[in-house]
């Protein structure tokens, strides 16, 4: 009976049978979920066998469970993001999750200033605040990558190391995609690391780019090259601006051509 308290029960029509769904959990529920796949995930990415594209399915079918029909549907994106998705990022590793949160003020910035440059192509508030979200939630997909791998050395990560890491693109998508509302998110979120010579991590076609992802990119590669990493020390502004600007291969040309008149604005960041 306690059993069926807890549950949200579903008569099926012309049958006798109950069928029992999971009702939503609060972020405490999900957070001790999660902390149990967390501490099996080194052991899950065994089955990864390297060189082949996919994803191994117990993985998949891990973070399904931990999300599908886990988050209530009234409420707002804004209370997704901040009491159960960041949450989960926080512990895993929290310097993914500060990150975040630069790479999400920036980008905003970012696009509002394309827009007082561009009037005529600004982007609507709708778009900045999706933008937003997006940014925000770009390496939600971390939390499935052990922090073994997250934290390794560049020099120390062998094929394996960096497939899998590469991999965090796709369970970003793959969680905004199960939350019903985040799913408008996940295409724009789980494309940051897309270039515009066709050679990131999904190989997209550069016309199929969105331009909201590529200012979570160029957000993004700032903050990486201008923080100190385990992994690699920190340049300045002007020493990142610079790289930047000469990135052709990395930006679609509206996106480099708000970069190159945007000095003044990485001046301000110093």
């Amino acid at each position: 009976m306690a059993q069926i308290e807890t549950s949200r029960i579903l008569r099926v029509s012309g049958h006798n049978e109950i069928i029992q769904s999971p009702l939503p959990k609060t972020p405490e529920q999900l957070m001790f979920k999660y902390t149990l796949l967390e501490k099996r995930l080194d052991d899950l990415w065994t089955k990864k066998i390297i060189g082949k594209k996919g994803i191994p399915k117990i993985i998949n079918e891990s973070v399904e469970d931990l999300f599908k029909r886990s988050i209530p549907s009234h409420i707002s994106l804004d209370q997704v993001t901040n009491e159960y998705l960041l949450p989960l990022l926080d512990i895993h590793n929290k310097t993914y999750a500060d990150h975040s949160r630069r790479v999400a003020k920036m980008t905003y910035n970012l696009a509002f200033d394309y827009g007082l440059k561009n009037p005529e192509n600004a982007f609507t508030q709708k778009e900045l605040t999706d933008l937003y979200y997006s940014a925000l939630l770009h390496d939600i997909g971390k939390i499935v990558i052990p922090n073994s791998i997250l934290d390794s050395q560049n020099g120390q990560r062998g094929i394996r190391d960096i497939e899998i890491t590469r991999d965090h693109t796709h369970f970003t998508g793959y969680i905004l995609s199960l939350i019903p509302q985040t799913r408008h998110l996940a295409y724009i979120s789980a494309l940051h690391h897309e270039r515009q010579k066709g050679n990131g991590y999904y190989k997209v076609d550069p016309n199929d780019i969105s331009p909201l992802s590529q200012f979570i990119t160029m957000a993004d590669y700032f903050d990486a090259i201008t923080n100190d990493r385990i992994y690699q020390g920190s340049e300045t502004t002007e020493e990142a601006y610079i790289k930047m600007v000469n990135q052709v291969q990395l930006f679609i040309p509206l996106v480099l051509k708000h970069l190159q008149k945007s000095e003044s604005f990485f001046e301000k960041l110093k």
